[in-house]
């Protein structure tokens, strides 16, 4: 005979007492003191909280539609840029279809970069610095080279 077996030999040995007469006593005691099919009424302060939260939920959601429908931008009138198309499908500028027929064609490719670097450096012969971000200046020592 194993442990679990003695453990439920002890349990089925044991056998459940008739309840006591006080048991029996205090349970027809609460039973006589509530009526069969009697509601329960709720305190009148939770209806008072739950009609108070509701109103607060009402305010808030009108308030809170109110100030989106202002807060939208006004539309923006788009004017359309005028674009010189003789000079954008000139056959001299440089387009990715260019690019394409010529990366087919065998020292294309290094010819048509020549011919656009070459033009470019000819109409400016002065440099001219373009920039795409400010210059970032500061003080502390940490931060010198972080972008």
């Amino acid at each position: 005979m194993n442990e679990h077996e003695q453990f439920e030999a002890e349990l089925a040995a044991l056998k459940p007492q008739p309840p006591s007469a006080g048991l029996k006593a205090r349970i027809a005691d609460r039973l006589g003191k509530s009526q069969p099919g009697q509601k329960r009424i709720t305190p009148r302060w939770t209806w008072q909280v739950a009609l108070a939260l509701s109103i607060v939920i009402a305010v808030t959601a009108i308030v809170a539609m109110q100030r989106w429908q202002h807060t939208s931008p006004p539309p923006i009138d788009v004017v359309a840029a005028a674009i010189d198309w003789k000079s954008t499908l000139s056959p001299s500028r440089p387009t990715l279809w260019r690019f394409h027929q010529a990366a087919a064609l065998p020292g294309g490719l290094d010819e048509l970069l020549d011919q656009h670097s070459a033009r470019g450096a000819a109409a400016s012969p002065q440099t001219i610095h373009a920039g795409a971000f400010s210059i970032f200046v500061s003080t502390e020592p940490t931060t010198a080279g972080e972008l």
